[in-house]
Formats: structure tokens, sequence, C-alpha cells
């Protein structure tokens, strides 16, 4: 079903060689196992969120933030579809970014689901 690439793009032998396989289409895949150590091998930092609307402030975890210009100054990023952060987001066109330091995974996972609010905080 699958077989083995001969060549990669720039003729170069290596990672491509060995875990990139074609189909009797021509189809291209990766193996899913290289693949995945590929993709955990994309330094990215955790970010929270924050976002508010009608039922007060809210925040999730991002992992994807990118720069879009310097000036004006913009950015861009991943809010889950359907989810209140992307309605508000859309509604306000306002967000915050808090840049969380290495090691901070366990504080990040907080907001991986919905937030609680008390007294109108966080």
């Amino acid at each position: 079903m699958y077989g083995k690439t001969t060549s990669t793009p720039r003729g170069n032998r290596g990672w491509a060689q060995e875990h990139v396989y074609t189909d009797e289409r021509g189809g291209i895949f990766v193996d899913p196992k290289a693949r995945k150590a590929a993709l955990r091998g994309i330094v990215y930092g955790l970010y929270v969120v924050g976002t508010k609307g009608e039922q007060g402030p809210n925040a999730f975890a991002a992992n994807w933030l990118t720069q879009v210009s310097f000036e004006p100054p913009r950015v861009a990023l991943a809010a889950k579809k359907g989810s209140r952060a992307e309605g508000e987001i859309a509604a306000s066109g306002v967000f915050s970014v808090n840049f969380l330091p290495t090691g901070a995974k366990e504080f990040a996972q907080t907001f991986f689901g919905p937030v609680q609010v008390e007294d109108g905080k966080l």
C-alpha cells in the first residue's frame, strides 16, 4: 500500500527518506511516530489569554500566538471555534496575552477548561 520515497524535494537524503511515504495515487504521508516527534520539537510557549464579555472575565490557555505586524502592533492567536472566548474576542476585538515562564505548565492547566469566577475575579 505505501512505498518509501526515493527522493526528497531538494534531493537530500535523511529524515524525509526514512519517514515520508507515498501511496499508489501519489499521495504523501508521514510516519505518525515521526510526525509526533517532529511536532514535539517545535518550540512554542504557553500563554493565558484574557477576555471579557457580558458574563464577566474569562481566560483560556493558548499555545499559538504570532506577531502579525510591528506598525501597528498586531498579533494573531488561535481560540477554539465556538468557545465563549472566541465570541468575546470577535465581539470586542480586545484580549490580553499573559506570557508564562518556563515550567508553568501546571499553572496553565487551570485554564485548559472553563474557569471559575469569584467576586468578579478569576
